[in-house]
């Protein structure tokens, strides 16, 4: 998946995934069993182990792999609730399905993630425009949006719609294999050609919203030249705040790709700073009172491969009889491009990475788009910390609070 131009489709060719046809897979199901697969940890044990349910909680009928029990069963996701189907402007925050999990109750103790709820306040969420009336970006807040396969996510959800109204289909393939996006329907009941999704953070001084933080915040310090590769842990700069904290480039568990994405992020097309787009272009300058950093990934939905994780109990409900009627699981795609076990890890070239600073005194942002190319990436350069690749900056454009209006 390729960004095209001034924040375009996360389609990267709307007419060959039309053709392939399959439509969403997001329509609405059971009540119990979506509160079921929200105890998604549980239901994965269960898989793999043939186990019964938890003490005090029952089967959903016809599936052996999710229980439904009551809030004192709820050992992942706390409260699920039900939500969806009554327009975005009453469930806007219901996204991507069609409950809310509560994961963290205690989400608003985060709020120095959030920039003290400069750009969103906390528990809550907010539509972005941009000059295209057809594009919108949602920031949320620990509003229990972004809900992700492994019940985690609904702490700093980013979102970006175009294409209203519009279906493009939804081809399915393999996980760690395939790469289709999808066309997504919002459980408000309202459909999007084109549909991205990631997470976010923001702080009070650019260093922290940034990919980079470079010690003591100066460059007088071992680095090579401009556009150069920059060897990984060296005493010179770690991993921006918002990367380590946000989980910004990689799926948890030691599946992270950001250091194979150091070199490209470092070679960056028509940046104007030496650092390339390690760093949040909008970082010292006084114009500017709140730093934000945000990745998105297409929306896609794949099967699982064989293996443990084929036992996963995606929240679609969905089969899919081309894949050996294996569950359907829908996603923000930040999986490795070759797969989580082929190392090094190949980084999610279709990322579009949103860098913002908010005006002082004002309701709009600063932001540039960075996208990214594979170019002459390899598994080989990355041993001399050279993997390759390039990414590419946008012109700044604002990012201005609004609502849904019509949609």
């Amino acid at each position: 998946m390729v960004w095209v131009g001034f924040l375009s489709s996360v389609v990267a060719a709307s007419a060959a995934v039309a053709a392939a046809g399959g439509g969403n897979v997001d329509d609405t199901c059971p009540v119990e069993r979506e509160e079921a697969s929200a105890l998604q940890v549980v239901a994965q044990t269960l898989g793999q182990t043939g186990g019964n349910c938890m003490p005090g909680c029952s089967e959903c009928a016809g599936n052996q792999f999710a229980c439904t029990c009551p809030t004192n069963c709820n050992q992942k996701c706390y409260k699920p609730v039900r939500c969806g189907n009554r327009g975005l402007k009453t469930d806007g925050h219901c996204t991507p399905f069609y409950f809310r999990p509560d994961m963290f109750p205690n989400c608003q103790g985060t709020a120095p993630y959030f920039g003290s709820g400069a750009i969103v306040p906390t528990g809550e969420y907010q539509v972005y425009k941009t000059s295209n009336p057809d594009q919108k970006w949602v920031v949320h807040a620990c509003d229990h949006a972004g809900i992700q396969t492994d019940c985690k996510g609904d702490i700093g959800y980013l979102e970006y719609f175009s294409g209203h109204t519009k279906d493009y289909g939804c081809p399915i393939g393999v996980q760690g294999i395939d790469h289709n996006s999808c066309s997504f329907k919002h459980p408000a009941g309202v459909m999007f050609g084109q549909y991205s999704c990631g997470w976010w953070r923001a702080y009070d001084n650019g260093w922290d919203a940034s990919a980079l933080k470079f010690v003591g915040k100066t460059f007088k310090c071992n680095l090579p030249g401009g556009r150069q590769p920059i060897p990984p842990k060296s005493n010179c700069y770690y991993p921006g705040t918002a990367v380590t904290e946000g989980g910004l480039m990689g799926p948890p568990g030691g599946n992270s790709w950001f250091s194979q994405l150091v070199y490209a992020l470092r070679n960056c097309k028509r940046c104007t700073q030496w650092e390339g787009a390690l760093k949040n272009p909008f970082t010292d300058n006084p114009k500017y009172s709140t730093f934000f950093m945000g990745t998105v990934m297409p929306w896609v939905c794949n099967v699982h491969p064989n293996g443990g994780a084929e036992y996963v109990f995606p929240y679609t409900v969905k089969k899919d009889p081309n894949h050996g009627n294996k569950y359907i699981d829908c996603y923000c795609d930040n999986e490795p491009a070759a797969g989580r076990t082929d190392h090094p890890l190949e980084p999610s070239w279709h990322m579009g990475l949103l860098y913002c600073a908010l005006v002082k005194n004002s309701k709009f942002m600063d932001c540039v788009l960075i996208t990214f190319e594979k170019g002459d990436w390899s598994k080989a350069k990355c041993t001399l910390y050279e993997c390759g690749g390039y990414s590419k900056t946008t012109d700044v454009f604002q990012l201005t609070r609004d609502d849904w209006h019509n949609w």
